[in-house]
């Protein structure tokens, strides 16, 4: 389903119901910023999917994997997936990617450090003009298992532009296989 709206933040509620056994959910009140696509450099929200989680987004450019419970085992790691948009083809985007952890740190971790998170940065060039699709993998080794957030900064230094997306995901108590 696509529904077109113009730029701006928006919040959206979306109610599922299985007709044959009367029985649903519903997922209330999610922020979504929907950025101006005619207006220079923009990015898309970043997926994190997991690889033979079952669930796809079938593209005409290939599937991506999906993970919406955001839940990834000890060791495990994560496909990105995201778009940016209004840059000409071999255009460079300064990529900045931490995982932070949420919540605070135990008195433990304080002292003695480990699985708190990463840090890492490189250059992303763009492939297609107008809009380039971004596929990669991260590796979430020496993440404990705990609740974490993505944090994707994108810089256009042409323009100057700054993009910011993050995603909440969550390290499970279970070793990947």
């Amino acid at each position: 389903m696509s529904l077109g709206v113009p730029p701006g933040s928006w919040r959206w509620t979306f109610v599922v119901r299985e007709a044959q056994a009367d029985a649903g959910t519903a997922v209330k009140h999610q922020a979504v910023s929907v950025p101006r696509f005619d207006d220079g450099f923009s990015a898309s929200d970043v997926i994190m999917g997991r690889e033979g989680s079952g669930l796809l987004w079938r593209r005409p450019d290939g599937e991506v994997p999906l993970n919406p419970l955001g839940r990834f085992p000890r060791g495990g790691t994560a496909t990105l997936f995201y778009e940016l948009y209004g840059l000409p083809q071999g255009a460079v985007i300064e990529t900045h990617v931490r995982v932070e952890r949420r919540g605070g740190r135990s008195i433990f971790r304080r002292l003695f450090g480990g699985g708190g998170g990463a840090d890492l940065a490189y250059s992303t060039v763009t492939d297609a003009p107008g809009r380039a699709r971004v596929r990669q993998q991260l590796g979430l080794e020496g993440l404990a298992a705990g609740r974490y957030t993505l944090v994707v900064e994108l810089t256009d230094p042409a323009s100057g532009r700054h993009v910011v997306r993050r995603s909440p995901f969550e390290i499970e108590n279970r070793d990947a296989p």
